[in-house]
């Protein structure tokens, strides 16, 4: 079975911390943590460290990979690679429904 995959744009770059991570404005649905961060190219930009500010209007902050985030990241739109799965049947014991045990 494959998994397609897809790329979902997340919000762009609003800042780059002192530390070096980049700050996005999430726009719609927020990735989770942990996901990879992609730019336009579908190249990976970084790995999501945290979520912040109000419900309404979050904050994504993401460590960059490799290099700091710079300031010319500002404005920068970022994607998220989204995969669809074909759901599987959990494993395990099949159901004993309709068996007598004596």
């Amino acid at each position: 079975m494959r998994a397609s995959s897809f790329i979902r744009r997340i919000g762009s770059v609003v800042h780059v911390s002192a530390s070096g991570n980049i700050i996005v404005k999430a726009e719609g649905d927020v990735p989770r943590l942990g996901e990879r961060i992609f730019n336009g190219d579908a190249k990976p930009i970084g790995i999501v460290v945290d979520v912040f500010g109000p419900v309404s209007s979050p904050y994504v902050s993401v460590r960059p990979e490799g290099a700091r985030g710079t300031p010319k990241s500002k404005g920068l739109k970022v994607y998220v690679m989204a995969s669809s799965q074909v759901k599987r049947k959990a494993k395990g014991r099949k159901s004993e429904r309709g068996v007598s045990r004596d």
